[in-house]
């Protein structure tokens, strides 16, 4: 469990996260199912993130197949996440025209809780996210063996999936300069 020092044996709620068991046989095109190799591992298909957005709308990462999708895992209370943010928006603008779409999940709220809407819009308000969805997440996301989810044992974390929904990169951390050159191989291709 990520948590927050001062809240570490508070209760957990979970958001409305759903997990499906893989599937054979997803297709692309109509969006049914999983891959039966979804991991959070480099190298394989990512597993299907069904999430409520900051303005309560359901998002779901297999809808953006064909697209290079950058999530940003971060939590509020965290200061280097806070830096990253203030960048998102500035890096969306700079990529879209490549089809690349930033997305922040956010792990926790200023006390190491799950976030509820009103977190995710103020979120969005302070770092000024205009087109960068901002989705509410959990603890149920981070995955020591990531059979499922991600290893988030740092805050922020950042998982670049690929066009064909791979995970091809991942940094603990925010080093831009890295995101940059991660960003710019897969859009060069």
């Amino acid at each position: 469990m990520i948590a927050h020092q001062a809240c570490h044996d508070l209760p957990s709620p979970s958001p409305e996260i759903e997990q499906v068991d893989p599937v054979i046989g997803w297709n692309p095109n109509t969006g049914h199912g999983e891959w039966d190799d979804c991991s959070g591992k480099l190298g394989t298909h990512v597993c299907n993130l069904r999430l409520k957005d900051h303005l309560g709308k359901d998002w779901q990462l297999y809808d953006h197949y064909g697209t290079i999708v950058i999530l940003d895992f971060s939590a509020m209370w965290c200061g280097p996440c806070q830096g990253a943010a203030s960048h998102i928006q500035i890096l969306q603008d700079v990529y879209e025209d490549r089809d690349v779409l930033f997305v922040t999940i956010l792990i926790q709220d200023l006390y190491g809780m799950p976030p509820g809407e009103k977190d995710l819009r103020m979120w969005v308000d302070v770092f000024g996210l205009q087109t960068v969805p901002v989705l509410g997440g959990d603890d149920s996301l981070h995955d020591v063996s990531e059979e499922r989810w991600f290893d988030l044992q740092m805050m922020p974390t950042v998982v670049v999936i690929d066009r064909e929904q791979w995970v091809v990169y991942k940094m603990s951390g925010w080093n831009e300069l890295r995101l940059l050159d991660q960003i710019n191989d897969l859009t060069s291709i």
